[in-house]
């Protein structure tokens, strides 16, 4: 189960073959809405293609300088009322898209890295998402700008574009 707050999302470890997607409207204390006693839901079924590595490195790839005016990140983390911790991103100067993930660059435009301790949680096309579980201590919270292309947008000074906070976890 992952728990979202945005029109899209990336989910990882999916294999191929047939997948069946399932989203259901929650309320904040993790009910369903339903109406006339049936939930608020949709599914769907595709198929994911076998994955050929040939046709893209999965190495680092060179960032790319971000065009125009730089924009800035913002990152607060806050314990849920229920579960696991809400992460919230502020984006002033950048496009986040969804729709174009994967696809072409286009300037001013992407999506955003989250990771943990510097491992990569997932990716975000929206400015909020739900972390189900931290580690027990300090535990570094990183959110990144990438291209529509898989490449981290850089500064000027070749500097990432990031926002970094530290939470206490477990």
């Amino acid at each position: 189960m992952l728990r979202f707050y945005n029109d899209a999302i990336s989910v990882g470890g999916v294999t191929e073959g047939e997948v069946e997607v399932m989203v259901e409207l929650m309320a904040s204390d993790e009910r369903p809405y339903a109406v006339d006693g049936e939930p608020v839901a949709a599914t769907t079924m595709f198929t994911v293609p076998p994955h050929a590595h040939d046709a893209h490195s999965h190495g680092d790839p060179e960032p790319v300088r971000f065009d125009g005016p730089v924009p800035t990140l913002a990152l607060t983390v806050e314990p849920d009322p229920v579960a696991g911790y809400n992460a919230f991103i502020t984006v002033d100067g950048m496009v986040l898209s969804g729709r174009n993930a994967s696809g072409a660059h286009v300037s001013g435009e992407g999506h955003l890295h989250i990771s943990v301790n510097g491992q990569k949680l997932g990716r975000l096309y929206g400015t909020a998402t739900h972390i189900p579980a931290l580690p027990d201590g300090e535990v570094e919270i990183r959110v990144a700008a990438y291209t529509n292309d898989h490449m981290m947008y850089v500064d000027g000074d070749g500097e990432p574009i990031d926002a970094v906070t530290t939470v206490k976890g477990g």
